[in-house]
């Protein structure tokens, strides 16, 4: 536990350390000039990701008299919801006297990643009515995000509607956002509509329409697409072969993933790490959880099913490819497993390496041993074990660079 004093170094460094960055190493005499709104806003985003520090800040920018001075409550808002204390962003919402879009596209940008993204209707609703305020870009682009993981293709036409009359009707990022949301919402038809009218296609919508079309059930449309789109990359990959074994073309899917093994990395190799990680998890008193398996097998083939699921494998590859001491991130399209969350745990420890795992939930941040959910978590899998070897590559991704995922499969 750190003393009060030792926090307030901390936040009196992050400031310091902020204040340097947005003033790109000028000389201490001009970094006064920077106002004392500026520098919060500047000290909030430093501490986003840390809950202790977030609420410290906090507490200082409430005795400074600096709390409803713009753009504080939207930097407030998001560094709560990156710190994954989202009832604290919507009370901070709540008790804010004067809201704008700013606040807005933060609180719902925070919602539409959350467990909870149905919260975003009545914020929506508020924004609408309440504040008379005028969704902008990027408020259409995380409203959509919502409505593709409520499945609502009702709600996501009104809000396409909306877009096509607003002034932002052009911007090919909101169009994106909705190729992905009919997409989702099983209207695919109406995704390939907006993405025919985009004027520049990057590889983010390329994506999103690929894996639309695969997720439907529809493999050729899915194949033809991707065949014409340029420079294919890991993203597009994956992300067709992951809607071809969720409709059950495992053939075809096993022969894109033979297709796209251009890197040189051999299977053997991932099942090689993993056998050493099993061995080395054994040591410090690791005992699978077989629970999750609903098949009627023997214990042994139950252990043999937990070691094919996806993540883990997934992860091994991550450790193969990428750099020491990078970040290992994952995307799975169903829930982590009571063992591979105690699996992830290990792995983090014993090879001193940070994981990051999007399961259909929740992100897991597995460090040291640790997982951020603090084991408030339970197992709500369907019960489904993604255990074919193609699903290897579904599930991974591993960037050099500490990048987030830009959409999720």
């Amino acid at each position: 536990m750190l003393s009060g004093g030792e926090r307030r170094r901390i936040i009196d460094q992050s400031i310091q350390n902020e204040r340097l960055r947005y003033w790109g190493g000028r000389h201490e005499a001009d970094l006064c000039m920077l106002s004392p709104a500026a520098t919060a806003v500047a000290a909030v985003r430093a501490t986003a990701g840390s809950p202790a520090a977030v609420r410290g800040m906090h507490a200082r920018i409430l005795k400074e008299g600096l709390a409803h001075h713009p753009p504080n409550p939207a930097a407030l808002v998001s560094a709560y919801a990156k710190s994954r204390l989202l009832p604290d962003a919507l009370h901070l919402f709540d008790e804010t006297p004067r809201r704008d879009i700013y606040i807005y596209s933060s609180l719902l940008t925070a919602v539409s990643h959350s467990a909870s993204p149905e919260l975003a209707l009545p914020i929506l609703r508020c924004m609408l009515s309440a504040d008379a305020l005028h969704p902008d870009h990027f408020v259409i682009s995380s409203v959509a995000s919502v409505f593709a993981r409520l499945r609502s293709r009702r709600l996501g036409r009104q809000l396409h509607a909306h877009f096509v009359a607003s002034p932002y009707n052009g911007d090919d990022v909101v169009k994106s956002s909705l190729v992905d949301m009919y997409c989702k919402c099983g209207s695919p038809d109406d995704g390939r509509k907006v993405f025919d009218s985009m004027s520049a296609k990057n590889s983010v919508v390329w994506t999103a329409l690929v894996s639309g079309y695969a997720s439907n059930g529809r493999s050729e449309e899915a194949l033809q697409l991707f065949r014409s789109m340029p420079g294919r990359n890991l993203f597009a990959w994956t992300a067709l072969i992951s809607g071809l074994v969720n409709t059950g073309e495992s053939v075809g899917a096993v022969e894109l993933f033979v297709e796209m093994r251009r890197d040189g990395v051999r299977i053997d190799d991932a099942f090689v790490l993993s056998i050493e990680m099993v061995l080395e998890m054994r040591k410090r008193g690791y005992v699978p959880d077989t629970s999750s398996v609903m098949h009627d097998l023997e214990e042994s083939e139950k252990e043999h099913h937990l070691f094919l699921h996806s993540e883990r494998l997934a992860v091994a590859f991550g450790l193969i490819k990428s750099p020491p001491g990078s970040v290992i991130r994952v995307v799975k399209n169903l829930r982590v497993c009571v063992d591979c969350h105690t699996v992830m745990k290990l792995i983090s420890e014993i090879t001193h390496r940070k994981i990051v795992v999007r399961d259909s939930s929740r992100f897991h941040h597995f460090e040291g041993g640790k997982c951020s959910c603090s084991e408030f978590w339970e197992d709500l899998s369907s019960g489904r074990e993604d255990i074919l070897l193609v699903y290897v590559v579904l599930a991974l991704w591993t960037y050099v660079n500490e990048e987030k995922p830009i959409f999720e499969i």
